[in-house]
């Protein structure tokens, strides 16, 4: 029984830790892999790039700016020169963006 309850515990925790898909083992390991859902950095407006984990209408706001001054992402890395994302919330927002 506690094997079962343990294992559901574990899920929940690393799901809001880790912004993936997860997929449970047979014998309660958690793997990850990228997520299912991704946004076209260069084409998103506000509400798509809201969607985004620690992107709010602010930082939307900021990203659709910086790529109209300054021209279109070559990646997600492009993304560091938007005034508030920072390396913690680059690799937040990295899986999800094309």
């Amino acid at each position: 029984m506690w094997s079962g309850v343990l294992g559901t515990a574990l899920w929940i925790v690393a799901d809001r830790l880790a912004d993936r898909e997860l997929v449970a083992h047979s014998n309660c390991e958690i793997a990850l892999r990228p997520p299912a859902w991704s946004v076209e950095l260069n084409q998103a407006q506000l509400r798509e790039l809201q969607v985004l984990p620690g992107v709010g209408p602010a930082l939307a706001e900021r990203i659709v700016r910086d790529r109209e001054v300054h021209g279109a992402f070559k990646g997600p890395e492009d993304l560091d020169r938007v005034p508030g994302i920072g390396p913690a919330l680059l690799e937040r927002i990295r899986p999800h963006v094309r």
